[in-house]
């Protein structure tokens, strides 16, 4: 029995089979305007294997892939050419596939973000995902986890429940003390330097928040 050659080719029609043939622009057809280069290093215009400018539900950034029969470092090194190699003024999400059955597809995502152009980073997961699943974890990786509503009570209840303990900030105050945290997320010099900024001891705290009687409302 002749064994069967690996084919570039079927990586390439594994991808078609999960996206569909008309989800993604194929090579030559991927417009020039874009400027991918030649691998070949010669300047001449290139394409990588897949192309797609996905701009649904508000998001607005690209897709790029490439495929290699079995090798995967060669896919992925071929993949970061043609992301830093480019016109394209936005985002981009580089998918690197290889393998000759779904079984044994190796997969490898990157994200290039315009905010930092020079740095591309490896992104889970390992598998192809349907492309609501990409758009999840582009707007993940742009702009950090979300917070539902419910979460966000939660947060604020356990908030609540500290600053009653032990009446840490009377009740009277609670608006005062909220304005101020509100304030100070506003100031620049203030989100910069936060973090390095020592807590006061507990002798500071009663000298300059409770001792003799004095109110935050003195205080500020």
């Amino acid at each position: 029995m002749t064994k069967r050659k690996n084919s570039e080719t079927v990586t390439e029609n594994l991808f078609r089979k999960f996206y569909g043939t008309d989800n993604f622009t194929e090579k030559s057809a991927i417009p020039s305007k874009y400027g991918f280069v030649s691998k070949k290093n010669t300047q001449e215009i290139g394409y990588p294997d897949f192309f797609k400018h996905e701009k649904s539900k508000g998001f607005d950034f690209y897709i790029i892939v490439e495929a290699k029969s079995i090798n995967h470092k060669n896919a992925c090194d071929d993949l970061l050419h043609y992301m830093n190699n480019n016109k394209i003024n936005g985002d981009i999400i580089g998918i690197a596939i290889s393998g000759q059955s779904n079984e044994k597809l190796k997969v490898t995502y990157y994200f290039k973000n315009t905010n930092t152009p020079n740095s591309i980073k490896i992104i889970e997961p390992k598998v192809l995902l349907p492309l609501d699943k990409i758009i999840k974890i582009f707007k993940k990786e742009k702009y950090g986890d979300s917070i539902t509503d419910d979460d966000l009570n939660n947060i604020l209840k356990k908030l609540n429940e500290q600053l009653h303990k032990g009446n840490r900030v009377r009740d009277t105050d609670r608006s005062l003390f909220f304005s101020g945290i509100m304030i100070a997320l506003t100031d620049k010099d203030f989100r910069k330097n936060y973090k390095n900024t020592q807590a006061p001891s507990k002798d500071d705290l009663g000298k300059k928040c409770y001792g003799g009687g004095e109110s935050i409302r003195t205080i500020l």
